[in-house]
């Protein structure tokens, strides 16, 4: 078992049941050297959609911030499924994008929820990474949250 692993029992995390296959034709991953490029991912568990809707008029803050953590934990997921050592992996890099009502403005906060969980998982060295967050008006299937990463295997 990684040290990821035995931190998310500590925190009382779960991982959520595997996503279904992509519906176009993509990847998950794409590694070219040692980067790993992880493709958007959202608030599902297996293929139920958990958080829909705008934050802001939909969801509050706090649902928001439930909605990234959850895609963080998806996409340890699939860095599981895809067979990478989890303690080998180094953050670098964050988009956070949140579907919101015009006039929310807290979406580094929403985020928020997403790299805080990747921290708490790698620790500091390896989970800290650089981050941009933004707003948009829509969002495929009607997602809170969609979060897209790049990865380092040290």
């Amino acid at each position: 078992m990684s040290s990821v692993e035995t931190r998310l029992q500590e925190l009382g995390l779960e991982l959520p049941p595997p996503l279904p296959a992509p519906r176009s034709r993509m990847k998950r991953v794409a590694q070219t050297g040692s980067l790993l490029y992880l493709s958007g991912n959202g608030p599902f568990r297996g293929t139920e959609l958990i958080y829909a809707g705008k934050v802001g008029s939909d969801l509050t803050l706090e649902e928001g911030r439930a909605a990234a953590q959850l895609t963080a934990l998806n996409m340890v997921r699939v860095l599981l499924e895809e067979g990478f050592d989890l303690d080998r992996i180094r953050w670098v890099k964050a988009l956070g994008m949140v579907s919101s009502d015009p006039s929310f403005y807290e979406h580094a906060a929403v985020v928020n929820g997403f790299s805080e969980t990747i921290v708490d998982l790698f620790g500091e060295e390896r989970g800290l990474h650089a981050r941009s967050a933004c707003g948009m008006a829509s969002m495929p299937w009607n997602m809170a949250v969609e979060i897209e990463a790049i990865c380092e295997i040290l």
